[in-house]
């Protein structure tokens, strides 16, 4: 996948590094444990499952009420980076093309 991937997917996965499978294992064992329904392993993937979640049980109501307001704002301005980044690539590739 890394030899193949658009430099505006590398640019909106950020610093984001690939997780050992142990690791990976180890969270989702831990996730079953403490009884959770949506499991996940990185801080903005939390924020952006905690909006898409609809009906599906919650971890921690009260934490995902407060952060709700802040994880919005995220989402936004998340979404318009990932729209910045892709049209500034069409538009380099669509320059590229005349020359």
């Amino acid at each position: 996948e890394e030899k193949t991937k658009p430099a505006e997917t590398k640019t909106i996965e950020g610093v984001s590094e690939l997780m050992h499978p142990d690791a990976v294992a180890q969270s989702l064992v831990d996730g079953i444990s403490d009884g959770q329904f949506s499991i996940t392993n990185e801080v903005p993937i939390f924020v952006l499952r905690m909006i898409a979640n609809g009906v599906a049980p919650r971890h921690n109501t009260v934490l995902e009420m407060v952060l709700f307001p802040l994880a919005m704002l995220f989402q936004v301005g998340f979404g318009l980076f990932m729209d910045f980044t892709v049209s500034q690539a069409a538009k380099k590739q669509a320059k590229d093309k005349k020359e």
